[in-house]
This record gives C-alpha cells, structure tokens and sequence, in this order.
C-alpha cells in the first residue's frame, strides 16, 4: 500500500511503523517538495526531541544497515551538486564535547579538510603552487604559494570576509635576494594577527629564534632575506583563520637559513 499525503494534510502519531519489501516503489520512505514558499523558514523533514530525562539513551536517530553488497555506495548519502551558499551538512554541537564520533573505519575526504586548528601543507594538497604575487598584489585564500627572491609587499583578505578554517600557504622553494623583504600585510580592516602567532627561525651556525604574537597590535609579518641568513629554501608560511574576527588570521612561521646560517634571524612581527 502506498499514500500520497499533501501539504494540506497532516500525521499525528504516537508511532509509525513503516515496513516495505519495494512493492509498491523504489522507495520506502519518500519525501519530495518544489515548494520554496514553505522552505523560506520552515523544514522538509524535522526530527526533534526534546525529553531530558536521564533514562534518554539513544540514539534519537539509527540508521543502520547489515547489508554485505560489494556493491554499496553509501549508507547514507548528503548531497547537493548545485550548491552555492551555505552549508551541505550542518552538525551543531556543544563547546567541549563530542559532535561527531568515529569509533571505526576511515574517514576519506577528496577535498581541503579545514579548521580554525588546522593549518594546510602544500605537501598534500594535490595542487600546484600558484606563482607568488607581483608587487602590492592581493593573497588570494585557500591558496597555495610559491616564494620570490624579489622584494614583496603583498596583502592578506580581512579575515571577516573570509571563513573558519580559511587558509592561504607560502612554500619557499626560491631563497629571498640579500637585502631584499618580504611583507605580509593585513587589510585595513583588520587590526592584528592572533595572540600567539609564531616566528621561528631554526638555528644554523647561530641559536635558533622564537617569537611570538603577544599584544593585539601586530599588523606585519616582515621576512628579511640575508646572505647566510633568513629567508632559506623551505621556509615554510601558514596563515589559518581562526575565528572570523578582526585579529582572526593565524600564522605559523618557519624560516630556514641561506648559506652557512651565521647571520642572525632578523624577521619579526611589526605594527
């Protein structure tokens, strides 16, 4: 048996027990709707509840299968190829506890993972480095960069135009010119890197340097390139927005030497 419910009509059960052997349909339970006017505030399908009992165990939603099919794509499947705003799948859960657990198996991802706690290596990302900016030119976010030996002044986006987990990375293949500086600007918009961004440079024949973004005022991340100093192959630059704000650009700096390393690190973080 199968029922076509309208909008016109409506369900009030205490419980509902659908059981089907496929034939009637393709599909034991399906909801299908064109109607824009009811999803301007309202749901396709709402599942709530709102007991708070300690006998609640759980789980409010099972989905499950024992199928053993090589041939399975997915026990449940999201989707949304036309996308152009917001999100697929939205979990919203509660500060320091669990919103998503995987207690078996892999989680496989084709696309960046991002976070406001992750910062992303070009190392595997699958994607070739984009040239390095011409002078006074814009980063553009999640981006992965090469270096220059010219002098730079390039400019990050405000971190309040850009998302959570946003990211843009700068891989030194190419050593810094002597003398010449690579500055990493903030918009106007915003008014510094997050506390506790960080500037290391890993010794060389001198002791290595650490520096950290300690006050709210540090607008510039300036690299100083030195013969036998900063600005070395592999230096490696990651900017991560963390929160959306006007200090919500993260840096990890790390700088590696040129040369025999017995110059002094000079790069810092500047107002």
């Amino acid at each position: 048996m199968s029922e076509n419910l309208g909008k016109e009509k409506n369900l009030d059960l205490n419980s509902l027990n659908v059981h089907s052997d496929f034939t009637d349909t393709n599909k034991i339970v399906n909801i299908t709707s064109t109607d824009n006017d009811l999803l301007t505030s309202g749901n396709l399908l709402n599942i709530e509840h709102t007991g708070n009992a300690n006998t609640v165990v759980g789980p409010i939603v099972n989905i499950s299968s024992t199928t053993t099919s090589t041939s399975l794509d997915s026990v449940l499947k999201v989707s949304n190829t036309s996308q152009t705003a917001g999100n697929v799948l939205e979990i919203e859960g509660k500060t320091d506890k669990n919103a998503l657990n995987v207690t078996q198996g892999n989680i496989i991802y084709s696309g960046d993972l991002k976070g406001a706690t992750r910062f992303q290596s070009h190392t595997i990302s699958q994607s070739t480095l984009t040239d390095f900016p011409n002078n006074n030119q814009n980063l553009i976010k999640n981006s992965f960069y090469s270096s220059n030996a010219d002098t730079r002044t390039v400019f990050l986006p405000s971190a309040t135009t850009c998302d959570i987990g946003d990211f843009i990375t700068i891989f030194y293949n190419t050593e810094i010119g002597d003398s010449k500086v690579h500055t990493y600007q903030l918009d106007d918009n915003d008014t510094s890197f997050s506390l506790s961004s960080s500037l290391t440079r890993v010794g060389g024949a001198v002791a290595s340097k650490v520096e950290l973004v300690t006050t709210n005022d540090k607008k510039k991340l300036v690299i100083n390139g030195k013969t036998n100093g900063d600005g070395g192959q592999g230096t490696t630059i990651k900017f991560v927005n963390v929160d959306k704000s006007k200090t919500g650009w993260a840096v990890e700096v790390i700088i590696y030497n040129q040369g025999n390393g017995t110059v002094a690190s000079t790069s810092t973080f500047s107002t």
